[in-house]
Formats: C-alpha cells, structure tokens, sequence
C-alpha cells in the first residue's frame, strides 16, 4: 500500500529559477512534477504508484541546456513515499459515502468502491435516511463514518486523473468486513 522508494527522473530548471540553490530548485520541480500524480518505470513504463510526497533528494546530475529551451535538465535520483494499490491486499479504510449499489471506502489517497453485491451473502437495503445499506435477515448496517477491512480485487489507475482511478474491493472472505460482523 504504502511503501517509501527510490525513483529516478530527469526535472526542467526554468531559467527564472536559476538564482535558487539547485537543490532547492530541484525539490520544487519534483514536487511539481511527480507529487499526486502516477509515476512509471522510465524502463518499462510499469505503474510504480502515486507519489505522496518527496521525502529525500539522493543525487542530481546535471544534463545540461538545451539550444532553444534555455531551461536547465537535472537526473535526479531521490526517495517518495508513493501509494500503491495490490490486488488481493488487505486493507483498513473508512466508508465515505453510501449509495444504493454500494460504499466508497477511503484507502489513503484514493477510494474503493465495495460494490453491494460484495458485501454480505444476503439482500441489502438501501436506507437513504440513515444513507445506510442494510442486510435484509441479520440487520448488518454499513454506514458513513464507519471503520471496514477490506480486500482489493481489482485495480484500474487512471494517470491523467488519479481521483477517477477505480478500486474494486470485496468484504466476501473470512476476517473481512466490520468487526461486529467477525462473531
């Protein structure tokens, strides 16, 4: 889910940025750059995750200006602490929202949709006064506010739009779900 790495990429140093120590300028491009957004394997262009936030610049290399830009380009090796959504990970979230076909679970940076059909091995209501879905036979409510273990099965990132990534999640194994539900 969350992990603290080291990433590589190269930053463009506007010539307006030029008086600023270069590390500085450097952090500053990265956090415009790469913060909140989707970051990839320069190799294979495989999603590594979303970056959180820079944690540590490790090395800069200068690579020089190029004719007609006038802006500086730095390697840059440094560490992120970057979310990474894994399928059949278990994990602890928040409900969010509640709606007819399911619940928005918040899973640090992004939410989960538990679809109503993952959720109990029965018919769930929805009540729109409470905004609760409600199991028919055993009265099991999941509303907003509440705490849920969870379990991704399913993950589509969405890199121009991080917020529009899906999550798919399921409650349907053993230990998962509210832990009123466990007894």
């Amino acid at each position: 889910m969350y992990e603290l790495v080291e990433l590589e990429t190269t930053v463009r140093i506007p010539p307006t940025q030029f008086t600023s120590d270069v590390e500085d300028a450097v952090l500053k491009a990265l956090e415009n750059d790469v913060e909140g957004k989707l970051f990839r394997e320069d190799d294979t262009g495989e999603p590594i995750g979303f970056v959180v936030f820079v944690d540590e610049i490790l090395d800069v290399e200068n690579e020089g200006i190029f004719p007609g830009d006038g802006a500086s380009y730095h390697r840059v090796r440094f560490r992120a602490l970057v979310f990474r959504p894994v399928e059949r990970e278990v994990v602890v979230g928040e409900v969010t929202r509640v709606k007819e076909y399911g619940a928005f679970v918040r899973l640090g940076p992004l939410d989960g949709l538990l679809h109503v059909s993952q959720i109990l091995d029965e018919y769930m209501y929805y009540d729109g006064a409470r905004e609760a879905l409600v199991g028919e036979e055993t009265g099991r409510e999941l509303k907003r506010g509440d705490v849920i273990k969870v379990m991704i099965i399913g993950v589509s990132l969405n890199e121009e739009r991080p917020r529009d990534s899906k999550i798919a999640l399921t409650v349907k194994r053993p230990g998962l779900g509210k832990p009123e539900w466990w007894e």
